[in-house]
C-alpha cells in the first residue's frame, strides 16, 4: 500500500511537470518573437523545464549568472532592478514592470562575452518562466524555414524598442519632478538615430546584425537604465509635507546641501511637500547661478536632499519628544516595544509560511502585495493594546493609555512607531500607498484601541501622510 502510494505520488508530480512544461511550450508558440518556428522547433527549446518562482526570487542576475541565456517569462510579472551611485553611496531601486508574455535578457544574451548585464530581473510575484540558453535558440533558428539573420535582426528591433520605451518613460518622471530647472536634459536622439540607421527599417536594409550590433545597444540599454534608476528612485522615495517651523532644528542637523538650505529659507505656500518645495527652490537656484549642469547632478541634489529634509522632520520629533517628560513612560515604552516586537516577528513567519516568501517584498503595486498587506493590517489590529502591555488589566495599561491625556497616548504611539518602524511588517502595514485605506481616526473608546491603530497615530503624527482632508500636525 505504502509502495503504490509512493508510486502514484510520483506520477501525480511527473504528469504536473509535462502539464506545465506543455504549457509553456504553447505559450511560446504564440509569443511573437518565436512566430517563426513550427511546433516541433519550438519544443525543441525547451531544454530546461518551466520554473515557478515565488516574489522576490531572481530570475537573472546582474554581473554574474549565465550571460548568454534568455528567459521567457510566460506568466506573472518581474520587476526591473538597476543599480545606480551617487557621490560614492550605491542603491538599487526597481525601474519598470515587465508583464508576462515577454522576452527578457536577449541584448546581453546576444552580444559579445564581453557584455555583462547592469540589472536584476526579479519576481514581482508569483510567475512562471522558462530559461533558454543563446546556443539552443541559435540552434533551432539555424534548422528552421526562418533565417539566422532575420531572427537576429527582430531581437535587436526588439531591444531598441524596449530602449524607447524606458527612454520615454523616463522623460515623463524626469518632466515630473526637474521640470523646468535649467539643466542640460539626457540628449539621445543621435544615438537612437544611429542605432535606426545601423539596423535598418526591415531585414537587409541596414547591415547584417551581429555580437557588435548587440554590444552598442547593449551600451544605449545601460544609459537609459542608469538614467532611469536615479528618477525612478526619486519618485519612490516617500513624500510629506514640509511643516513650519522646521528651520529651526537645522542646527541639530549637521551639515545640509545648499538645496536643502535654500528650500528650508523660501518662501512656502501652505501644505507644500518636500519634493515640489525642492523642485521650485531647484529652479529658482539655477536662474542665479551662472553655472551649467546636467540631469543628473540636478537628479542627485533633489535626492540628497530629500534625505536630508525627511531626517529632520524625523529629528524635530525626536527632540519635541525628549523636552516632554513623562515619569516612568521610557521604561514602559521599552518594555513595550519588546513585546510587541515578538508578537511582530510571530505575524512576519506566519506570512512568510502563507505565502511562500523568503522575506517580505518592497513592492508595493501589485495584486499578492495587496493580499499580503490586508493580512498583516488584519493580524496586525487583531492585537489588543491591552492584552500586550498589562500582566494585570487595568493596573500597567491605566498608566499610559487609560489616562485621558491625548498627550500622552500621542507620545507612546509615536516612540513606539520611531523604534519599531524598521520592523519588515511595520514597514508593510505604514507605506503610504495602502495608508488610505485604513480609518486613521484614534478610536475614542480605550476598549478599541489596538495596535494596528497605534501605529497608524504614530505614522500619521511623524510622517504626515500625503492625503485630502490632512493637515500637518504639530509635533
Amino acid at each position: 500500500m505504502t509502495s503504490n502510494h509512493v508510486t502514484n505520488g510520483s506520477s501525480e508530480r511527473m504528469s504536473n511537470k509535462f502539464a506545465i512544461t506543455h504549457q509553456g511550450i504553447s505559450i511560446l508558440a504564440r509569443m511573437p518573437e518565436f512566430h517563426m518556428l513550427n511546433r516541433r522547433e519550438v519544443e525543441s527549446l525547451a531544454v530546461h523545464d518551466p520554473k515557478v518562482h515565488k516574489a522576490g526570487e531572481t530570475l537573472l542576475v546582474s554581473g554574474g549568472g549565465d550571460m548568454k541565456a534568455i528567459v521567457a517569462l510566460l506568466a506573472g510579472s518581474c520587476k526591473i532592478v538597476a543599480l545606480a551611485e551617487i557621490r560614492g553611496k550605491k542603491f538599487s531601486t526597481f525601474i519598470e514592470t515587465i508583464n508576462a508574455p515577454a522576452i527578457l535578457g536577449e541584448v546581453t544574451a546576444f552580444s559579445s562575452p564581453s557584455s555583462v548585464r547592469k540589472v536584476d530581473v526579479v519576481a514581482a510575484q508569483r510567475c512562471l518562466a522558462m530559461t533558454i540558453p543563446s546556443k539552443t535558440l541559435l540552434s533551432a533558428f539555424e534548422t528552421s524555414r526562418a533565417t539566422l539573420p532575420r531572427m537576429l535582426w527582430d531581437f535587436a528591433r526588439l531591444g531598441l524598442a524596449r530602449i524607447r520605451m524606458s527612454f520615454s518613460n523616463f522623460n515623463r518622471l524626469y518632466d515630473k519632478h526637474v521640470g523646468k530647472a535649467s539643466v542640460k536634459r539626457l540628449d539621445l536622439a543621435g544615438e537612437f538615430a544611429s542605432m535606426e540607421k545601423m539596423i535598418g527599417s526591415a531585414p537587409g536594409k541596414g547591415i547584417a546584425v551581429d555580437e557588435k550590433t548587440f554590444d552598442v545597444i547593449s551600451v544605449l540599454l545601460d544609459k537609459v537604465n542608469t538614467a532611469l534608476a536615479f528618477v525612478s528612485h526619486f519618485d519612490h522615495m516617500p513624500d510629506y509635507y514640509l511643516p513650519e517651523g522646521i528651520e529651526k532644528f537645522t542646527e541639530s542637523a549637521g551639515a545640509l546641501s545648499p538645496l536643502s538650505v535654500a528650500t528650508l529659507k523660501s518662501t512656502r505656500l501652505p501644505g507644500a511637500t518636500i519634493k515640489k518645495s525642492l523642485t521650485e527652490s531647484l529652479e529658482a537656484m539655477l536662474k542665479e547661478s551662472a553655472s551649467h549642469h546636467d540631469w543628473q547632478w540636478a537628479l542627485e541634489e533633489l535626492i540628497i536632499s530629500l534625505d536630508e529634509l525627511i531626517a529632520l522632520l524625523h529629528l524635530k520629533y525626536h527632540i519635541n519628544e525628549r523636552r516632554r517628560t513623562y515619569e516612568g513612560s521610557e521604561r514602559m515604552i521599552d518594555g513595550f516595544t519588546a513585546r510587541i516586537e515578538k508578537e511582530l516577528d510571530a505575524i512576519e513567519n506566519d506570512a512568510l509560511a502563507r505565502f511562500t516568501l523568503d522575506a517580505l517584498p518592497e513592492w508595493t503595486d501589485t495584486e499578492a502585495h495587496d493580499r499580503l498587506s490586508f493580512f498583516l493590517r488584519s493580524r496586525v489590529k487583531e492585537i489588543r493594546i491591552r492584552q500586550l502591555t498589562a500582566a494585570n488589566p487595568g493596573e500597567e495599561h491605566s498608566e499610559y493609555m487609560g489616562s485621558g491625556e491625548e498627550q500622552i497616548r500621542n507620545h507612546v504611539a509615536m516612540e513606539t512607531y520611531y523604534r519599531l518602524s524598521s520592523h519588515p511588517v511595520v514597514r508593510v502595514v505604514t507605506n503610504k500607498k495602502c495608508a488610505s485605506k485604513w480609518d486613521c481616526q484614534p478610536e475614542l473608546e480605550e476598549e478599541e484601541i489596538n495596535l494596528l491603530n497605534l501605529f497608524c497615530r504614530g505614522c500619521r503624527l511623524v510622517y504626515p501622510i500625503l492625503e485630502e482632508g490632512h493637515g500637518t500636525p504639530q509635533v
